[in-house]
């Protein structure tokens, strides 16, 4: 925690530069968290974690000077991570499981919104009792409006669960057959064009040189899903969920 909270202010965007370097911006340090920069040796893309030992004794952070890593010794068991986790049968398999779930469970906040609902209307029938017994009307005017701004902010959460985009068969299918185009011309990518299909599938990349293994998260954007709905928080729950695992080197 220390380091992470020490090394916030150090991380920065990659710096531009004209020579190629398949997975800028996407590969961290697994020792302080820091994202590795493109450093180019005899020839070859490497990636680097420079971290002096003034700043690793401060925050008691074992870390070499240096951390370096091969690209080439990356990118091949990558590619086949890439092919294997969406694979057409896995990628039907993930989607199925989200949908058997959204069917079986119910939002709290649908629950909850509903049961506002009922005692707002509860209320307005005392309320209306009371202003037929003879309650001043402009008492029963105020708790009336409240219960009407209420009710109508319960009503707006049922509106937005009912607009929200639940996965069908259909939906299941354009994914299967999105994805799949991307396995296929990763297949068939050099240069810039590898890397623009890296960053669509979402991919960060975690490198931890004692154990000499990468941890690999995925999740493609909407645009490679085909598929967006946010809801009014700004939450997409509906996008793919983010593939996770391994490397050995």
């Amino acid at each position: 925690m220390h380091a992470r909270r020490a090394t916030t202010h150090t991380q920065r965007a990659p710096r531009p530069s004209s020579r190629r370097y398949l997975l800028r911006g996407l590969l961290y340090c697994g020792l302080c968290e820091r994202r590795m920069q493109g450093n180019w040796i005899r020839d070859l893309p490497h990636y680097r974690c420079r971290y002096p030992q003034e700043y690793a004794l401060a925050n008691k952070v074992q870390h070499p000077n240096n951390v370096y890593l091969r690209e080439h010794l990356l990118i091949d068991p990558l590619d086949g991570w890439i092919q294997t986790a969406f694979r057409p049968d896995r990628v039907e398999a993930t989607l199925t499981a989200l949908t058997d779930a959204q069917t079986t469970s119910v939002d709290p906040s649908i629950i909850k919104a509903e049961q506002t609902l009922a005692d707002c209307n509860a209320r307005l029938q005392r309320y209306r009792a009371a202003l037929e017994a003879g309650t001043d009307p402009a008492i029963i005017a105020t708790w009336t409006a409240e219960i009407h701004a209420t009710k109508q902010s319960a009503e707006r959460v049922l509106n937005q669960a009912k607009r929200n985009h639940r996965w069908t068969r259909d939906d299941i299918r354009t994914v299967i057959d999105n994805i799949g185009g991307i396995r296929t011309a990763l297949r068939n990518a050099d240069g810039s064009d590898k890397t623009c299909l890296y960053q669509a599938l979402g991919l960060h990349l975690t490198y931890h040189p004692d154990e000499q293994k990468v941890v690999v998260q995925a999740r493609p954007d909407h645009h490679i899903v085909g598929i967006k709905s946010v809801s009014e928080a700004g939450v997409d729950p509906y996008a793919y969920p983010t593939q996770h695992g391994y490397i050995h080197l």
